[in-house]
């Protein structure tokens, strides 16, 4: 009896892997196989027996199992194609569908990969910046004492260290002079971040005191730009400032230092800067920014309160002289990516959009064949195929398409890649590592046949249902009323789908338009500008430095006029300041100092008084020019011509008379509010600075640079001059964010519209020529084309109406997402959503009107014979 219940048990567990064989398979040879099994069963004498058995047939059965399913996978995919191939238009017109929603996906998502989920810092968990809280405000400028305490007396942090300013310092040595983007840090920061050099080594704590040697770690990108990946960088010697330097150790690429910024080119060793020592291109200052590893398993909100106390962060005075500071841990990813989370987030949500209506029209495609061939899948049914095998076979062409679309998506997402790089602000982190790699390529045909499992179920279950079988029976009406509901679904779903986008694009948009003015109140295309910082003797005779400098640049051909300034409009570079006028206080956001032709060649009109000229020198009465905001702000009655205003700088104060007025210019790329401005004579406040304006025409001769290092090198043979780009290129750079977001929402927004027009348009051609029967009797009966058209443009503009309510409620929901880059325009703006819902129903009416119109003229006696 125990022995015929243990068999028992062997042969239901055999019953249960022969699921692992396909049904027709099982029905064929399912039972024999059992029964051999049980037969086998019963001449095995005892557990070893059995045993032996089982270590026999299981693997044979895996194996087995996975050759059959593999078969019958290939057996679907073989009848999938050939029955596609039938339809070459239906499935063109999904692959590409497919591919756009797939490609922007893998695009974009190629973006957030690099940007948001990759970081260059092993257990980047536990690293963070260090704020200092005081009077209820956290600050991340450490003071000195309190950066020595926090690396002398933290247990809860395994290391500490420190960045402070630098002075891009002038590269000799190495080819042509030129300045470094460099950061000034401490040993420390590199074993913070945790990142090993590529090649040699980071500082050692030699180099990083006062009257060690000159050292320098360089990154990827230097090494293989101005070094052209040498194999011998480490330990070449180089020049910064005048001092001797050595290239001690290379970062890995993707490594950008603490901020992960783009454009480093290289790291100094801080210390020296900090005892006081002259260094090749640190500053000292009386701050940090400070950077912690915790230790393991601590959190960042535990290890600050840890390190307050340890540290005895109270007792010492922070920058302003105040007491009773505490420390705040913020995760360093989250401080570097915290501005972009959301509207990347939004973006992403944008073009999962895209995916979703694609996979809504290739379903409502998928429908239409479904009923298109309804009597052949009656006849299948009716003579034995099963509910189980038709769906597989609709689901397997489903998945064919979605996976020679994802292969052509994948193709377009290489080549469009690059176009999205180019829109992204420079400011964005790790911008030069976004490529698609193993781990985006995976993910994307993960999300790609998922969706296409999802939008073929629908579908597989239409093309199993047994009502069909009645379809032998009763014609095309029956069809007609099952799909009609659930294909109208899915475009009502498209069009609010695309609403949502379109709406969130025409915000973007406004906003791009509102911060890129098109009269920023001076003239923009026609100026290049480049940077010239003086050194050595000529820093102290700057005047005629630059003097001689713009009788040079204005000899070169092609070069129609040149100027300077201190501060170059949107830039975002200004130099402040406090202006006494009459007992009041004015905080002035830009104090420019400019050469007398500055508003001449930048095209900003005096509108009152005059300009700057020569005798507003060194030797003549300090003088001003304001702007009308500062005017109005100043005096509200009476002419500024003749006042007198006193400015407040780091040297003393100086009064000045106000000599000319001159009408306000955009500040700000990312602020339309004017502020009060003051320029004074850059030769009576000079400096070792300036930029260079030339003005050059539309273009400009892509030799200018050369000849700009040129004219420097005449002049002074030390001097450098860089940063050459088109003042055009500068005020893009102020709207890089919007106008990202402005170009990528539309995009997707575009091809949404596209794909729910479509759907529209394939919804009602399916609705004609389902209904050419009873056009045929309507028109016999009286009806006129006109009246036939009107009938399926109701039905086309009843969908786009229920899109357009729920699509409103969705993008009321969502644009929240997008607040933190919207400017001049508020997330619920009413005449966006106005208008977006008004081009909505009038795409929907045009992609409903073709069809109508065929349903129009269609031969009443040649459709009655039809059907």
């Amino acid at each position: 009896m125990r022995r015929d219940r243990r068999a028992s048990a062997h042969v239901r567990v055999f019953r249960l892997l022969l699921r692992l064989f396909p049904a027709a398979f099982r029905g064929d040879f399912g039972t024999d196989m059992e029964a051999d099994f049980a037969d086998e069963l019963r001449d095995a004498e005892g557990r070893r027996a059995a045993t032996a058995l089982w270590w026999r047939t299981f693997p044979s059965m895996i194996r087995t199992g996975v050759a059959e399913r593999v078969a019958a996978l290939g057996y679907d995919a073989r009848f999938a194609a050939r029955s596609m191939a039938r339809t070459p238009g239906f499935t063109a017109a999904a692959v590409l569908m497919i591919a756009l929603g797939t490609g922007a996906n893998a695009a974009m998502f190629s973006v957030i990969d690099a940007v948001m989920l990759r970081s260059p810092f092993p257990d980047s968990d536990r690293l963070a910046i260090v704020l200092i809280r005081a009077a209820g405000r956290d600050s991340a400028a450490v003071s000195l004492d309190q950066y020595r305490r926090l690396a002398e007396s933290s247990p809860a942090l395994q290391s500490v260290g420190a960045m402070g300013s630098g002075q891009r310092p002038v590269l000799t040595g190495l080819g042509e002079r030129r300045r470094l983007n460099v950061e000034c840090v401490t040993t420390g920061i590199f074993a913070v971040l945790g990142t090993p050099p590529l090649a040699g080594r980071t500082f050692t704590a030699d180099e990083d005191r006062p009257g060690g040697p000159g050292a320098l770690v360089i990154s990827y990108a230097f090494w293989q730009r101005d070094m052209q990946g040498a194999p011998d960088a480490v330990g070449r010697s180089v020049t910064l400032n005048g001092m001797p330097t050595t290239i001690v150790g290379i970062m890995p690429r993707g490594f950008g230092g603490p901020h992960s910024r783009n454009n480093n080119d290289g790291w100094l060793p801080l210390g020296p800067a900090l005892g006081g020592s002259s260094t090749a291109g640190c500053n000292g200052g009386g701050a940090v920014n400070a950077f912690a590893r915790v230790v393991p398993g601590l959190g960042l909100a535990a290890a600050a309160e840890q390190t307050t106390r340890s540290a005895g962060i109270d007792r010492i005075p922070d920058g302003q002289g105040r007491f009773g500071s505490t420390v705040t841990l913020v995760s360093l990813d989250e401080q570097t990516i915290s501005g972009l989370r959301t509207p990347m987030l939004a973006l992403v949500g944008a073009v999962g959009l895209v995916l979703l209506i694609a996979s809504a029209n290739v379903a409502n495609l998928q429908l239409a064949r479904v009923f298109a061939r309804r009597r052949e899948i009656g006849v299948r049914m009716a003579i034995g195929a099963t509910r189980m095998r038709i769906a597989t076979h609709a689901l397997g062409e489903t998945l064919v398409l979605y996976a020679l679309g994802c292969g052509l998506g994948l193709v377009g997402a290489q080549w469009t890649l690059a176009l999205l790089v180019a829109l992204l602000p420079a400011t964005i982190p790790h911008l030069h590592e976004i490529s698609m790699n193993v781990r985006v390529l995976a993910v994307t045909c993960a999300v790609s046949c998922t969706v296409g499992l999802l939008a073929g179920l629908l579908p597989a279950l239409h093309a199993s249902s047994p009502s069909l079988l009645a379809d032998l029976r009763s014609g095309a009406m029956s069809a007609n009323r099952r799909g009609a509901g659930i294909r109208s679904v899915l475009v009502t779903a498209q069009i609010a789908l695309s609403l949502t986008l379109l709406v969130g694009a025409t915000l973007m948009i406004r906003t791009f338009l509102t911060l890129r003015p098109s009269s920023p109140g001076f003239t923009a295309s026609d100026k290049v500008t480049a940077l010239m910082r003086l050194q050595g003797p000529s820093a102290a005779t700057p005047v005629s430095t630059f003097d001689a400098m713009f009788e040079r640049l204005q000899a070169i051909p092609g070069v129609a006029g040149a100027a300077g300034s201190t501060y170059i409009p949107m830039s975002g570079l200004t130099s402040s300041a406090e202006v006494s006028v009459a007992g009041a206080t004015i905080d002035v956001w830009t104090l420019g100092a400019v050469t007398p032709n500055y508003f001449a060649e930048m095209g900003i009109p005096i509108t009152r008084g005059r300009a700057f000229d020569a005798h507003d020198d060194a030797g003549g009465a300090p003088v001003a020019i304001v702007n009308e905001a500062f005017v109005s702000r100043a005096w509200s009655t009476g002419s500024p011509i003749g006042q007198t205003i006193a400015v407040a700088r780091t040297g003393g104060r100086t009064t000045r008379r106000v000599i000319g007025v001159i009408r306000d210019t955009r500040t700000l790329g990312s602020n339309l509010k004017v502020w009060p401005e003051v320029y004074v004579p850059f030769a009576q406040e000079p400096g070792p600075s300036l930029n260079l304006i030339l003005r050059v025409g539309s273009t400009g001769d892509p030799r200018l640079p050369s000849a700009m290092r040129s004219a420097a090198a005449a002049v002074d043979a030390t001097q450098v001059v860089d940063r050459f780009t088109r003042l055009q290129d500068v005020l893009d750079a102020r709207v890089s964010t919007p106008r990202f977001g402005a170009w990528l929402l539309a995009l997707f927004a575009a091809m949404a519209l596209l794909l729910a027009g479509a759907g529209l348009a394939a919804s009602i051609g399916w609705w004609v020529a389902q209904r050419t029967r009873e056009i045929g009797v309507r028109m016999a009966l009286g009806a006129t084309p006109a009246a036939v058209t009107r009938m399926f443009l109701r039905q086309g503009l009843a969908l786009g109406l229920i899109g357009v309510a729920v699509g409103l409620g969705g993008a009321a929901a969502t644009t929240r997402l997008l607040e933190s880059w919207l400017f001049g325009v508020t997330p619920l703006d009413l005449a966006t959503f106005a208008c977006s819902g008004a081009g909505i129903l009038l795409i929907a009416a045009a992609a409903s009107y073709v069809p109508a119109r065929r349903a129009a003229r269609v031969d009443p006696l040649v459709a009655i014979r039809t059907q």
